[in-house]
């Protein structure tokens, strides 16, 4: 890294990321094509709430969860461009 100190540099990096990030967002979200899609795909997440009350009480809930976490991973990093680790927590689109 060129200039300043390493311990300025760094901060700098990852507010340039955050703010390249926060632009991706603000894309879709402009996006009259793309918000609907993300909408749904966020609003997924409160039918997989709805099926882990059904859940309690079954060995196959931590398995569940864990795929929740994958999803709400996946979406978030799906809004802000980080598409191979979106690729990467098998995200699909929910119809």
């Amino acid at each position: 890294m060129k200039g300043g100190s390493l311990s300025n540099q760094v901060p700098d990096l990852y507010r340039g990321l955050h703010e390249t990030q926060r632009q991706v967002a603000e894309a879709c979200f402009a996006d009259s094509d793309a918000l609907p899609l993300f909408t749904k795909s966020h609003n997924f997440l409160g039918d997989l709430s709805a099926i882990r009350g059904l859940l309690d009480a079954r060995p196959e809930r931590d398995c569940f969860d864990s795929a929740v976490q994958e999803y709400q991973f996946g979406l978030s990093a799906l809004l802000f461009g980080n598409y191979r680790h979106a690729h990467g927590s098998c995200l699909t689109q929910v119809s």
